[in-house]
């Protein structure tokens, strides 16, 4: 017979604590009797309540602790440090947004909300029911504040978090009339646009914070073209359309275009399956065939949804490999690394990072999209072929997939996996190709075996590769300087990736470059004395009292006010990745899953007729009543 665990007396009262938390340590979960587990999820879930109320009290306990008070010290401020989230973003390896959100609940609940951070420590409300606290008494005075928890605490843990929701507004509004009005004004003062990559690679682009009566006449205008799209013979469906004009509005394609032409342009334009952006009709796309490829377990498609939507058109025959550089080549100015709208209605040009042997057909390996996400090959790989006029960059990568060498090329191929390179594409944007030495080696070895779309790139590569130490010193050929050329910062912005800031993602490229010892103090701007710091980091490291040292190139170590020390290195350029092994998704996955009708501003859901209880269930043991 299995034995039964036997879980103490009075379990469901016992407070949370050490005692509460060493009963549950002892327990084994696999023999716990059915019938009493309710009552050990109670119990689990206000120890669990229990610990974030600890954990709150000390990340507010470090928000006012003084920095660089001596070993042994004991100092607090009276009140948060500005700095202070840094401190746990570091230590925590939490994004900032993460840190500055724990540090504001914290110092909210723990020193402004008392009685709601005791209930919360006895188990008596959990964390989601104190984000709804918090997020309604934002901005009420101390009294206020208190008179609603009175009222609104003892209710709590009987409502859920919108019941929850609707009764502190309604005490917000009793106590304080113009609560809503302010809510409203602050809100749309913080009004942002975001972009945020999901686990499928697709991309959510919200707007929040928006005045109420833009927004409405801005979904009007979107949901009406839409309709008159959809009138006019699109064949789409209208959550395609609003997505496609959505984009083409916030891109350039349509800009200085009537209505008129901007639906004309949405039929001309339209495939179920895009995957990128397309300025082209249909019937200018074309391909071209590839040249051999070197035998390997993938090889790409020519054609194929992603080359369609960006309208890839064949070489001209006077361009056999694009080895000269064209008039429309980017410089080494910052303007033009950057990239910028196209003029006329014209795309911007995107940065983006991708392996030399996906372009070539070796692999299938994602490109990446900097500070967004990746993107699958087939997609990089048009999107390589659309963006001649960008900077093209590449880096060689030791056999960790670390940075040898970098630097620009003016070379383009004529041709990426079947896709023509065209000359018309957008303006700025950056194109970095990653390879490693031995790829690099190989294909000069291969010589006229070498794909001759990219033999011109690949010579030039070569050729830069070969002459890396007299770059490198090149790079620190101007100590004195106050600021970092192109070259240099182009250097540290491939070599460090982001900023340097433990576990800050921010993109070198829209960093600062920063003296690791500043210039004032007779830091040199060498490679050695230089690296991206976004502009928050910089604020740290100046004003936050954060000291920073390089002990090599590319290798930062963070000392903070408190005396935590964090060593940082840029990523892998080129990180391992697992051999391939795919799997079969069924016939049907390619089929839209989701709704995409209806309006853009959707009323609430309407409430659901209650169902009638299903019969209870009389067992043989059970009493008759």
């Amino acid at each position: 017979m299995q034995a039964v665990a036997t879980l103490p007396d009075g379990l469901a009262d016992l407070p949370p604590g050490p005692g509460l938390a060493a009963a549950l340590d002892e327990l084994d979960l696999s023999v716990v009797p059915n019938d009493r587990m309710p009552e050990l999820l109670g119990a689990q879930y206000r120890q669990l309540c229990h610990e974030q109320a600890r954990m709150a009290a000390v990340i507010a306990e470090i928000g006012r602790c003084e920095g660089y008070p001596g070993p042994g010290t004991v100092r607090r401020l009276d009140a948060p440090d500005r700095y202070a989230p840094d401190e746990t973003r570091a230590a925590l390896r939490w994004t900032r947004a993460a840190a500055d959100r724990e540090h504001e609940l914290a110092e909210t609940v723990v020193h402004g909300m008392p009685a709601l951070h005791a209930a919360w420590s006895a188990g008596l409300v959990d964390r989601p029911r104190v984000l709804v606290f918090d997020r309604y008494l934002m901005g009420l005075d101390p009294a206020q504040v208190s008179a609603i928890c009175r009222a609104a605490l003892p209710r709590a843990a009987t409502l859920t978090t919108g019941q929850l929701a609707v009764l502190l507004r309604r005490m917000v509004l009793a106590v304080d009339p113009e609560a809503a009005a302010r809510w409203y004004r602050k809100g749309v003062r913080e009004r942002n646009v975001v972009a945020v990559m999901g686990p499928d690679g697709t991309v959510t682009i919200s707007g929040n914070g928006l005045p109420a009566d833009e927004a409405e006449a801005a979904c009007l205008r979107v949901q009406e073209l839409a309709a008159a799209a959809k009138r006019a013979g699109h064949p789409g469906l209208i959550g395609q359309i609003r997505s496609d004009l959505f984009l083409g509005l916030l891109d350039g394609r349509f800009h200085a275009m009537d209505s008129a032409r901007v639906i004309a342009t949405l039929i001309a334009q339209y495939r179920p399956d895009r995957t990128g952006p397309s300025d082209v009709p249909d019937d200018s796309t074309e391909t071209v065939a590839t040249d051999a490829a070197r035998p390997g377990p993938v090889q790409p498609g020519t054609a194929g949804p992603a080359a369609a939507s960006l309208g890839i058109a064949p070489p001209s025959a006077a361009q056999p490999d694009a080895a000269q550089p064209s008039a429309a080549q980017p410089s080494e100015s910052r303007t033009e690394e950057g990239g910028g709208a196209g003029a006329g209605g014209a795309q911007c040009g995107i940065e983006i990072r991708v392996a030399l042997s996906t372009l070539l057909g070796h692999d299938e390996h994602p490109g990446e999209i900097p500070g967004l996400g990746l993107l699958p090959a087939p997609d990089t790989r048009a999107r390589v072929a659309l963006q001649r006029r960008a900077q093209w960059r590449f880096a060689v990568t030791d056999p960790d997939g670390r940075l040898l060498t970098e630097g620009v090329t003016r070379h383009r191929p004529a041709a990426v996996g079947g896709l023509a390179v065209r000359r018309d594409g957008p303006p700025g944007g950056i194109v970095e190709l990653h390879l490693p030495v031995a790829l690099l080696h190989e294909l000069v070895a291969r010589g006229p075996a070498s794909p001759t779309h990219w033999a011109g790139v690949v010579a030039d590569i070569a050729a830069q590769h070969a002459r890396r130490l007299d770059h490198l010193a090149d790079l620190d050929a101007r100590p004195g300087a106050r600021f970092p050329g192109a070259a240099l910062r182009r250097h540290t912005e491939i070599r460090d990736r982001t900023c340097s800031f433990p576990g800050c993602r921010h993109r070198a490229h829209i960093s600062d470059i920063d003296h690791t010892r500043d210039h004032v103090d007779g830091g040199p701007t060498t490679t050695a004395n230089t690296g991206p710091v976004c502009a928050h980091d910089h604020d740290v490291k100046h004003r936050g009292g954060w000291r920073l040292t390089q002990p090599e190139p590319g290798r930062f170590v963070w000392r903070s006010p408190l005396g935590g020390e964090y060593a940082t290195r840029g990523e892998f350029l080129l990180p391992q990745l697992p051999d391939p092994h795919p799997v079969d998704l069924g016939p049907h996955f390619d089929q839209p899953t989701r709704t995409l009708d209806g309006p853009i501003l959707r009323p609430c859901r309407p409430v659901e007729r209650p169902r009638p209880p299903p019969a209870k269930r009389v067992l043989p043991d059970d009493p008759p009543f």
